[in-house]
């Protein structure tokens, strides 16, 4: 591949503000002159017509959307395929795609679908013989330069999530100690501010805390129209920059 940075946007569960991460990201990449794309490798629960995860983020930021496949139904891959009776694109074609945007662009920004061991497309085996064909299966085709953020909740059940996230990941050989929080409440309470500490204790690193309602947290699937005026996009951008210093700093673009 190119000189591109690819950037893995790995949540610990779904609705815990990947995409919103994601936005913020990109924005502030572009804030200091450079090219992002996004991509989505599967997006389910959103019509044809509707706005994805992947196009919400690129209207938030001003980067480039691609989305590797789409389904109707609010499932698992696998499942939603089955319903609409579809093929789920091979690991080998995402890999494809993410290769031919590093070739176009400086940052590639991948955002997964749900937590890591969601399947994106048929496992090798079943059974006893399970092998999965997830998310962090899709980062080892990667090159090894590639970089993964742990994206999760601040609240009650996070410290469990992160570190399960962490530790599967590096069974599969994918280091990554970094996270970002989701969800960050103007009013944080004990519990959240107890996390903070305990995740520096267990030696991770928080790179950013996302404040609650950033992009207002739209649901993709649900309106045809951004929830947003030029106004908010605006200072969403700006914002960006400032909450994602340590997040730049960690990829060496501070």
């Amino acid at each position: 591949m190119s000189d591109c940075t690819i950037i893995n946007i790995v949540g610990t569960d779904t609705d815990v503000g990947k995409t919103v991460v994601t936005a913020a990201l990109a924005a502030a990449l572009i804030n200091q002159g450079r090219s992002v794309a996004l991509y989505k490798p599967t997006q389910t629960g959103v019509n044809p017509q509707e706005i994805g995860d992947v196009q919400y983020a690129a209207a938030l930021s001003g980067a480039s959307p691609y989305e590797g496949v789409r389904f109707s139904h609010p499932m698992a891959p696998i499942a939603a395929a089955q319903l609409e009776n579809k093929d789920l694109p091979t690991l080998q074609e995402h890999q494809q795609t993410i290769q031919m945007l590093a070739n176009q662009f400086d940052v590639v920004i991948v955002e997964g679908a749900g937590g890591v061991t969601v399947d994106l497309t048929a496992p090798l085996a079943t059974g006893p013989d399970y092998t999965p064909q997830n998310q962090a299966d899709l980062i080892g085709l990667l090159p090894p330069e590639t970089v993964t953020f742990i994206i999760a909740r601040a609240g009650l059940g996070t410290l469990n999530h992160i570190a399960l996230t962490a530790d599967y990941l590096q069974q599969r050989g994918i280091k990554t100690r970094d996270v970002i929080i989701g969800s960050w409440p103007k009013d944080p309470q004990r519990v959240e501010e107890s996390n903070l500490q305990s995740l520096s204790n267990q030696g991770f690193t928080v790179l950013a805390t996302l404040p609650m309602g950033a992009g207002k947290f739209f649901v993709v699937g649900k309106d045809e129209a951004l929830p947003f005026n030029e106004q908010e996009i605006r200072q969403f951008r700006q914002d960006s920059s400032r909450w994602m210093q340590y997040a730049l700093a960690a990829l060496g673009m501070p």
